[in-house]
């Protein structure tokens, strides 16, 4: 062959290479642009689908010339072109805990062409962990979600689900709904995730199972709280410190065994309890009262939580109650704040509910103060609250019991024993009592500073 046919045919060669890695792969289509002309109109069914009736949708409709809102199934004529469907996440209205909804895709395209119709669909499911109030049991170390339909009457209401899960001491929720709590029995991780599909059964199974790093096996988590970003703070009690796990940690945990090292650390004496304002400063309950160590609200401001805060720096706030007794001091078994931005403190032993105003909580430095209102209820053992949509606050009531105390209860103070306006009574197991524990609603209020709420 000749030097010119073999340049020729190498030639031929070298363009059909590179012919071949700019065709569109099998199975792959091109933008709806591409090939969708414009010009003239035609007809565009938008369908959505998996919402109950009364419940809209939160999806946006593009295209060209076109960015509109769409709430629910609708047929429009629209100009020639290319149309993106993309759906966000749902919630119903209700007075105690909404039901939310995610889309089964983040969107859909098709081609609107001129005289024709075309159809963009997309569908809703139920998170199934939304439209309940969940609490862990201190004895069976199992978590109980109760549906909002049996909250409206006071009766002996059955759990559903009755999740055998390895809760213990805490359990929070995420965006998502999927549920984390700290552990068990010691010979386990210290943290579990579980789906929130898999909570619509009695047997979950979980997909991330966490060891703290640097924390001893033996040692367990007290409480559990997501920041504004998605980390997840875990206090412990007995190791004088607040661990931080980041939410790309989290995301990369295998559903096997896995240790994650925190990224940060907080030294703090004798933690309990976690909440974050709205702000995104961090509060700690430390102690408990009845113990001998003196029970105070510490706040650590948003700014310094990027890094590990050693036990020589103070933290930006503290606060200590004044006290007749060693019982009636301001105990620490939980912490909410409120949509007006009041911080209420529970007190597992005195049986008593404190309120702190967003005046009190401000400042800086250490102050003892009075709480401006003091509720007392009587019932030891308290050890969990979570607020409702319609500002009522849920608490554990100590042997087999759970509680409602309306938005008026909450307004004042009272020294004698106030009975909550709703007492809910949960079965017994044989002849023993259940203690519950760690309320929370899943999506937690509209306006809450909770990581898991929902707008």
């Amino acid at each position: 062959m000749s030097r010119t046919k073999a340049s020729f045919w190498l030639g031929v060669l070298l363009f059909s290479a590179l012919s071949a890695c700019n065709q569109t792969p099998p199975g792959d289509q091109p933008p709806p642009g591409g090939n969708c002309p414009t010009g003239g109109e035609g007809t565009l069914r938008v369908s959505l689908s998996g919402l109950p009736p009364g419940v809209p949708a939160r999806a946006r409709l593009e295209g060209p010339d076109l960015s509109r809102e769409i709430g629910e199934s609708q047929t429009l004529t629209v100009p020639a072109g290319p149309y993106t469907l993309r759906a966000e996440r749902t919630a119903d209205t209700h007075p105690i805990v909404r039901q939310a909804f995610v889309p089964t895709a983040p969107q859909a395209s098709t081609c609107v062409r001129r005289g024709q119709e075309a159809t963009l669909s997309l569908g809703y499911r139920l998170i199934p962990t939304s439209g309940r109030l969940w609490m862990g049991e201190s004895l069976s170390h199992r978590v109980y979600g109760f549906p909002r339909s049996a909250l409206g009457t006071p009766s002996l209401v059955n759990p559903d689900p009755n999740a055998n899960t390895q809760a213990y001491m805490a359990l929070t929720f995420d965006q998502e709904g999927n549920l984390w709590v700290a552990r068990q029995y010691r010979s386990e991780p210290h943290l579990y995730r579980y789906p929130a599909a898999s909570l619509a059964g009695g047997n979950p199974i979980p997909d991330r199972r966490i060891n703290i790093g640097g924390l001893d096996q033996n040692t367990r988590p007290n409480d559990l709280a997501f920041d504004e970003q998605g980390h997840l703070w875990i206090a412990v009690y007995d190791a004088d410190t607040i661990f931080r796990l980041d939410r790309d940690q989290l995301a990369g945990a295998g559903s096997g065994p896995t240790t994650l090292v925190p990224r940060v650390l907080l030294s703090v004496d004798g933690p309990s309890t976690l909440a974050f304002d709205r702000e995104g400063n961090l509060w700690v309950g430390r102690g408990e009262a009845g113990t001998l160590q003196e029970p105070a609200l510490l706040r650590y401001d948003r700014g310094r939580l990027g890094r590990s805060i050693p036990a020589t720096e103070a933290p930006d706030r503290t606060l200590i109650a004044l006290h007749w007794n060693r019982n009636n001091r301001l105990g620490n078994s939980d912490l909410a704040f409120d949509r007006e931005g009041n911080l209420w403190v529970m007190s597992y032993l005195s049986g008593t509910l404190y309120r702190l105003t967003p005046g009190e909580l401000s400042g800086v430095g250490t102050q003892t103060l009075e709480p401006s209102v003091r509720i007392f209820l009587g019932n030891g053992r308290l050890s969990g609250m979570a607020f409702d949509e319609s500002g009522g606050l849920w608490i554990a009531y100590g042997a087999g019991q759970f509680a409602r105390l309306s938005p008026d209860q909450l307004r004042q103070s009272s020294q004698n024993p106030l009975t909550p306006a709703q007492v809910f009574q949960v079965p017994r197991e044989g002849n023993i009592d259940r203690y519950p524990h760690s309320l929370a609603f899943f999506p937690a209020p509209a306006g809450s500073p909770l990581y898991a709420r929902w707008p």
